[in-house]
């Protein structure tokens, strides 16, 4: 008799790309509902936010493969623009681990600006249905830099010091944030996780319900206000 205190379905986090960058935004979701009732939620908005825009980059550049996503720590990169190319590479792994030899220690994940400059080219877009659909993160790209270097990291990696943020920009920044996920979710083509209706249809619900709940805030009615003035 199995005498478990845990369930099996409990015992174990199963966890992939897609679910991961999926966490993350029902997280900011989360967080920005309450970001009038407590400041620090903002912190926790940067932190998530960034990290469904990075999860949900690898996704659509990965297409369930992580050696297309990941290069050497002294910087070759493993995953090549030609087919052929990637072939020759995984016909060197394979012969290093016949050799005994582990070179998945000398491999890393591509950073968060590197995935994103990637996405940057058409090739990874559908196009038919929308002309303008890889677009927001061109457009957007301030936005996204200073919520990556301004923001996230300054939480992540908090020096001693006293720091003060303005906050009328947050809105802003984390609705153009939003569009690009939108964007990455709905209109890249590589990745089959991206195109199903169970992780894309949750994504498009939070990332509308976050911007009608942003644009509601004090403080971006306030930035309108100041924009306006000039």
């Amino acid at each position: 008799m199995d005498r478990s205190l845990v369930p099996y379905e409990d015992a174990y986090l199963s966890v992939d790309e897609a679910r991961n960058a999926l966490d993350y935004l029902e997280r900011a979701h989360e967080y920005i509902l309450q970001v009038e009732r407590d400041l620090w939620a903002w912190k926790w908005v940067c932190i998530a936010l960034h990290g469904a825009l990075y999860g949900f980059a690898v996704t659509a550049l990965g297409s369930s493969n992580s050696w297309y996503v990941q290069k050497y720590r002294s910087g070759k990169k493993e995953r090549q623009r030609k087919r052929d190319g990637f072939w020759k590479d995984h016909e060197r792994m394979a012969e290093a681990y016949k050799k005994g030899e582990n070179p998945d220690k000398e491999k890393k994940l591509i950073g968060w600006r590197e995935a994103l400059e990637w996405l940057k080219e058409p090739d990874y877009w559908w196009r038919n249905d929308n002309p303008r659909a890889g677009k927001t993160l061109v457009e957007n790209w301030e936005s996204v830099e200073f919520l990556a270097d301004n923001l996230r990291n300054e939480f992540m990696h908090f020096a001693p010091k006293g720091l003060s943020l303005g906050l009328l920009r947050f809105p802003k920044i984390c609705m153009d944030v939003l569009d690009v996920i939108e964007d990455i979710v709905c209109n890249t083509r590589r990745s089959a996780m991206l195109s199903d209706p169970e992780l894309r249809e949750p994504v498009v619900r939070m990332v509308e319900e976050s911007k009608k709940h942003l644009k509601n805030t004090k403080w971006y009615r306030e930035y309108l206000r100041i924009g306006e003035s000039k």
